[in-house]
């Protein structure tokens, strides 16, 4: 009887769980519940602007997922939509992540200025 070592039983009795398209799959997903998360959050959580950018992050990585199926088809017209889409998604993420910034600003120059907190300058 020959014994396996550990790492000779994972390496040959373990099954693949994800393909390439479940990969991808799996970010679409993921872009869509954390851009429904964000979505649903109350105005108070600033944690929401965290999520919403994440989503469009992933969603940008599944738009350039879809690149290399449309550079083997040739196919130049979805080849520019795609990266136009991949392009606005990560516009739209920068976006989103200066809104969170720009939103504590106003909420600390509000503190600072009409409270009567003038002991820091923001």
């Amino acid at each position: 009887m020959v014994r396996k070592t550990l790492v000779e039983v994972l390496v040959t009795e373990t099954k693949v769980l994800l393909k390439p398209g479940d990969i991808m799959a799996l970010t679409l997903w993921i872009s869509l519940g954390l851009l429904v998360i964000a979505s649903f959050l109350p105005k108070s959580f600033n944690s929401r602007f965290i999520l919403g950018g994440s989503g469009w992050i992933f969603l940008s990585i599944y738009w350039s997922g879809q690149l290399g199926g449309y550079i083997e088809l040739k196919d130049y017209v979805n080849i520019i939509l795609v990266i136009a889409a991949t392009a606005a998604s990560l516009f739209i993420a920068h976006i989103t992540f200066q809104a969170k910034i720009i939103l504590i600003k106003a909420a600390m120059r509000y503190l600072f200025h009409y409270q009567g907190l003038h002991l820091l300058a923001v």
